[in-house]
């Protein structure tokens, strides 16, 4: 294909993406699963590019690290340490669980597998997908109640770089071929994960420094040094031979709760770089399908697929949440909230690259890859449809708020450190039906803005504030908090 054509068609699927966010919200599944039936339906036999299992890796590897990275930077630090204890179990423990009892199901399911395939199989698909739930409940205007969104967010974005690890370790028991490996596992699991951690939490706190420090004429280098960020936590840690994966996540997760320059605009174009990794990862994803082996396996894909959302997920969420503080009712919600996403066709991948030069091998990963496929797809599809309906009937969705975006915006520089957020006046508040010339503020901050049903109105001492009103506060970030808790205005 002429490359102004191959331009063409990438830019119009670009645009595509960008408007089936509309379409999902309307079908009640993912906008990038479209992508990966798209890839599915274009013949790709003759790609030597696509099915090049090397080139796959590399781009498969590099754009979850940008989808980790993009996740960790927009996560709210303060709400996640509430429910912290409970998703890192869930993280940890319950994808360890998860594999095991899929494991076995699979085992049964498929008898011809080596149980060490089964186990491999089990752990691809043991990490959920927060893009794909949180994508569905914005979409109908329905947000969960208490913790469960932040503890899912957690658990979502922690235990992608767990299955990641389980993936490796059983590609390496199988290539073995040796049963003590599995005496390796907790050394190879708290090497693996820790220094992830650690080189993780070393990039976030040096990117901190680099974006503060550095004095460049050209802002748009700052962008490019956040790419180079997401990719020395990645490569880095892999390097140290630790996971690549953990380390994105929690670089973006330490530079979350930190104050740098360009942070807002930084977070946004890592947002908008995540969401091209995602398109591009289903439709390379998506092209790797072969249409006719999907028909072939259905019913395998079926059962396992039912045995992960019924059995194995289920008993692995109620065994790690036995001491926590969560109800039955949200233990159920958390265990059907178990959509399978991006990463377990990632990770699916690495048998084919690992075993590329195994005839005997290379089947089996072929067969797997094309199961795991069909489970992601039953799982969006399926639990993507019947998600909402599961919150609603267990009394866990509450309405969801939409705003509009303010229109003002602050980015923070070395000039410039004050902080500029958000507040609703509560029913209690002490300052309803008082104007702001009323109101004692402290020196340094002020209200730039008041939000009135959907709507802004400029501050001015006259202004007299209602009850659910939004008050755009600027001033330092010590004083916008104390002044916050002393009228008692909420996030």
């Amino acid at each position: 294909m002429e490359t102004h054509w191959l331009l063409t068609i990438v830019a119009l699927f670009l645009l595509i993406g960008v408007f089936s966010s509309k379409i999902s919200s309307r079908f009640q599944f993912p906008a990038l699963l479209m992508f990966l039936l798209v890839g599915l339906i274009v013949p790709s036999e003759d790609s030597n590019l696509i099915h090049n299992y090397d080139f796959v890796n590399f781009i498969s590897a590099a754009c979850m690290s940008f989808i980790l990275f993009s996740g960790g930077l927009d996560s709210n630090l303060p709400q996640m340490k509430r429910c912290a204890a409970t998703g890192i179990i869930l993280a940890s423990i319950g994808v360890i669980l998860t594999t095991v009892f899929l494991g076995c199901s699979v085992k049964l399911i498929l008898p011809n597998f080596p149980l060490a395939w089964c186990l491999l199989l089990a752990s691809v698909v043991s990490s959920t997908d927060a893009a794909a739930v949180f994508g569905i409940l914005r979409g109908k205007g329905v947000s969960l109640k208490g913790n469960l969104a932040p503890l899912l967010e957690l658990e979502s974005g922690s235990n992608d770089p767990i299955a990641a690890f389980m993936t490796l370790f059983m590609i390496s028991v199988i290539q073995q071929a040796d049963s003590s490996a599995y005496w390796f596992f907790i050394p190879q699991l708290i090497w693996k994960i820790g220094s992830g951690i650690a080189w993780g939490y070393v990039i976030g706190r040096f990117s901190e420094w680099l974006f503060n420090k550095l004095k460049l004429e050209y802002e748009g280098l700052y962008y490019v040094i956040n790419i180079a960020v997401v990719l020395l936590s990645y490569g880095g840690a892999e390097c140290l031979k630790g996971n690549g994966f953990m380390a994105s996540y929690i670089a973006g997760l330490t530079m979350s709760s930190l104050r740098f320059n360009y942070k807002r605009g930084v977070s946004r174009f890592s947002d908008g770089l995540a969401w091209l990794c995602q398109v591009m990862l289903f439709m390379v994803l998506g092209l790797l399908m072969d249409f006719e082996a999907l028909l072939g396996i259905w019913w395998k894909g079926l059962l396992i697929a039912a045995s992960l959302m019924f059995v194995a997920r289920p008993l692995a969420v109620l065994l790690s949440t036995v001491r926590s503080k969560l109800s039955f009712a949200e233990k159920i919600f958390v265990s059907w909230v178990g959509l399978r996403g991006a990463a377990p066709i990632v990770l699916a991948t690495f048998p084919l690259y690992y075993f590329k030069d195994n005839e005997v091998f290379a089947k089996y990963a072929g067969e797997l890859f094309t199961i795991i496929f069909f489970v992601v797809i039953t799982s969006v599809v399926f639990q993507g449809k019947t998600l909402m309906f599961v919150a609603k009937k267990l009394h866990l969705d509450s309405p969801f708020k939409k705003q509009e975006r303010n229109p003002l915006e602050l980015e923070i520089t070395d000039s410039f450190k004050s902080v500029m957020k958000e507040f609703n006046v509560t029913a209690d508040s002490e300052i309803i039906g008082k104007s702001l010339a009323e109101i004692k503020f402290p020196t340094g901050v002020m209200v730039v803005l008041i939000r009135r049903n959907d709507s802004f109105i400029l501050a001015r001492g006259e202004s007299v504030i209602a009850r659910n009103d939004g008050l755009l506060l600027l001033g330092d970030g010590t004083l916008v908090e104390e002044l916050a808790m002393n009228y008692h205005l909420s996030v």
